[in-house]
């Protein structure tokens, strides 16, 4: 068939306006025709390539196309094939090509017609498209690939093997498969709100394979929307965690509870009791705990060896365990030992017939074998809020009670004395105070002299502690020293007055008035071993002192808690020069034993009596008493608390010459001491050869009241001068 010119000329232009590229080759490969489209597609104008070798289009890897020339030019169909070629610049262009054979005027085949089309882009599509396939098909995570109404479309092979169900037997279904139960709607319902605010969610969720085994996994979800922001699917990877998660809890649980007897330990009890301590703060109810140790748990195991004592611990506690409410904790905190928490009560006989139906359990027989063992229970009970206690403190208190129990018969229950708490945290305070007070320097020593009656003499001076506290003034010794009696403090506090008295006493001396000072001791500083070598080494480093100036006092009732040790360490020390005198006595029971036994030199009656001789008869003959049993003993006895005038000369008519009280003076500073014993040897008045004490007192207190009137006055002040003594 012969076309005409213009035939061949829109022909020509068809090919010209093609967006595929049209390429002719003859037989041999050559290029024969190259349209714009050609150009284009592969960067070689046509005056490059015509008459080239189609080859050049070939990269080096690939053989020429002469296969397919060669069934062109038989004949033969060849249709549509892919293959790559290469543009100018190197890159390589992935083709569709239609071959198809041209023919002359008489039907010879001549030449081959190539028509490419350009599939690079959607060849790179259908990579990534290959490439995701196989990470979905390759992945050990299960993915499943849902629509927008929550139904399975696509799972891959690992969504069978983690859970069990093959890809026919989900696609279809929804979620709802999964469900296990052992979680809450609250963690779906927080996932769901992820998801839809954010586009993804994420979570460790329990859910159960086909054979009804829990499985536990990381499962995140993303959305996916299409072209017009619908949601059109969702992706959702489900990485298996379940042995990660089993062994978790083994160590969890190894963590929380006993692997002996399975029930919570030291550490999830605390846990629960804190919650039932949140829950009765709320409720206004009230938490027991009870701390439980068994009686006689030690000689099983010595008896019947561990594993024997193993198994009844197991056997009390599923017994006691029988006793208590589901919503009760019973704890094993070591060995023998247990805790109760009753948590929710509302009043006491709720709670006592728990603890009465434990006590009772545990007396019950545990047969074992041919063995019948026996064991009891002690008991330690604390209430919250009656103790309002933390959490470690309220175990403490229970436990506490317990002890007590122990201590004092076993096999029964005791209640922790929250009264008796609250004492001790005074007492704490207030043996902090002192000690912190010591530590400050806030003690001093006052002094209060003793007088003799024969000719009014100072025969001494005892020294007596005051506490300078800063808030309270100057604090007596009867508000601190008997809360240290049995405290170590003692013993550093007695060291510290002694220190004191005795650079008192050494200062005195040096202004020319000795002084010998009676210093209170304490049983405990006094008993300590070393108290005499210490005493010793302290006046060797006062050399003005000597033993014979330090009276050593101990109060009756506590020298007769321990008379023979009292007495052969008064023994020890009056050898080294030591003077002692028995303070308040009479107050003791004493005996005319106990007074043959401790060989102080110096009784010291108890002021009470004093100062009751006046008016009652019974004290009157016990002073009297008092004083012949001195006299007989060939003991010198001295009057305390006297605070008249006239009980001293009562005192004098009895024969007791020695006597001390606010009628002479009150206890004074140092510097006040001074200046009460100047005047007081200026004032003594001696009557025909006697000793006036009425007469001496006024005139020693008016002459102290004109030397403080005349320092008042120095510093601008007025006053008076009293005008009569101290009446009874």
């Amino acid at each position: 068939m012969h076309l005409s010119d213009h035939q061949r000329h829109y022909l020509a232009s068809i090919v010209e306006s093609s967006d595929d590229a049209i390429i002719g080759e003859d037989l041999d490969g050559r290029i024969t025709s190259w349209n714009r489209a050609a150009e284009k597609l592969f960067g070689y104008g046509a005056a490059e390539m015509l008459g080239q070798p189609a080859a050049r289009l070939l990269p080096a890897e690939m053989a020429q196309d002469r296969d397919i020339l060669d069934r062109i030019s038989r004949g033969q169909p060849v249709g549509s094939f892919d293959t790559i070629r290469l543009h100018r610049d190197g890159r390589p262009l992935h083709l569709s090509v239609a071959a198809s054979p041209i023919l002359d005027g008489v039907g010879k085949v001549i030449g081959a017609s190539m028509i490419a089309r350009d599939i690079t882009a959607r060849r790179r599509v259908e990579e990534r498209l290959e490439l995701t396939a196989s990470v979905f098909d390759h992945c050990s995570e299960a993915v499943a690939i849902i629509d927008a109404d929550g139904v399975f479309i696509e799972v891959n092979g690992a969504f069978a093997t983690v859970t069990g169900y093959s890809r026919e037997e989900v696609l279809g279904r929804t979620a709802f498969l999964f469900q296990s139960g052992r979680q809450g709607p609250e963690l779906y319902h927080r996932m769901f709100h992820d998801l839809i605010m954010t586009g993804c969610c994420k979570g460790e969720v329990w859910t159960r394979r086909k054979d009804g085994q829990s499985l536990a996994g990381l499962l995140t979800v993303s959305r996916i929307r299409d072209g017009k922001d619908r949601v059109a699917r969702y992706i959702a990877i489900f990485a298996d965690v379940t042995p990660l998660r089993l062994q978790q809890e083994r160590v969890q649980r190894l963590a929380h509870y006993d692997p002996l007897t399975n029930l919570p330990n030291r550490l999830l009890l605390s846990d629960r009791l804190r919650q039932a301590v949140l829950h009765a703060r709320r409720t206004g109810q009230e938490v027991v705990v009870a701390y439980l140790d068994l009686d006689g748990f030690k000689e099983i195991n010595d008896s019947h060896g561990h594993a024997v004592g193993d198994e009844a611990l197991n056997t009390v506690s599923r017994r006691i365990q029988g006793t208590m409410r589901a919503t009760d904790t019973l704890a094993r905190i070591g060995g023998d030992e247990f805790v109760l928490v009753l948590g929710g009560i509302d009043d006491q006989e709720s709670y006592t017939a728990i603890l009465d139906r434990v006590l009772e359990t545990c007396r019950r027989p545990i047969m074992l074998g041919s063995a019948s063992l026996q064991v009891s229970a002690s008991i330690g009970v604390t209430v919250y809020p009656t103790d309002s206690s933390d959490v470690d403190q309220l175990l403490r208190h229970a436990d506490q009670a317990m002890y007590d129990v122990k201590q004092s018969g076993r096999n029964r229950i005791h209640f922790f004395d929250v009264g008796r708490q609250h004492r001790n945290r005074h007492l704490h305070a207030r043996l902090n105070s002192i000690e912190r007070a010591f530590g400050n320097g806030e003690f001093v020593l006052y002094y209060q002299p003793r007088i003799c009656l024969r000719d009014g003499s100072v025969a001494g001076a005892e020294a007596l502690i005051r506490w300078q506290d800063p808030q309270r003034g100057l604090v007596g010794p009867g508000d601190f020293l008997p809360l240290i009696q049995d405290h170590p403090l003692i013993e550093r506090l007695g060291a510290w007055v002694i220190d004191s008295a005795l650079d008192q006493v050494a200062a005195w001396s040096r202004q020319g008035m000795p002084t010998p000072v009676s210093i209170n001791v304490a049983p405990r500083h006094f008993l300590a071993g070393g108290f005499l070598d210490d005493l010793l080494s302290r006046l060797r480093a006062h050399p003005l002192v000597t033993p014979e100036m330090i009276e050593l006092e101990l109060v009756e009732t506590s020298a007769l808690e321990d008379t023979a040790r009292v007495a052969a360490a008064m023994e020890r020390s009056q050898q080294a020069g030591l003077r002692f005198a028995i303070d308040d006595f009479g107050t003791g029971y004493s005996s005319l034993t106990y007074l043959k036994t401790l060989p102080a030199e110096i009784l010291k009656i108890d002021r009470s009596f004093v100062q009751g001789m006046m008016e009652n008869e019974r004290d009157e003959k016990l002073v009297r008493a008092i004083v012949g049993m001195a006299d007989a003993f060939d003991r010198m006895v001295v009057a305390e608390g006297v605070e008249c005038v006239e009980q001293g000369v009562a005192l004098a008519a009895m024969g007791c010459w020695h006597i001390q009280g606010f009628a002479i003076a009150r206890p004074m500073p140092p510097a006040r001491f001074e200046r009460w014993s100047a005047a007081w040897l200026a004032s003594r008045q001696v009557t025909d050869g006697v000793f006036d004490l009425p007469a001496t007192v006024d005139r020693c207190r008016r002459r102290l009241a004109l030397d403080d009137l005349l320092s008042q006055e120095g510093a601008g002040h007025r006053g008076t001068l009293p005008t009569s003594t101290v009446p009874c």
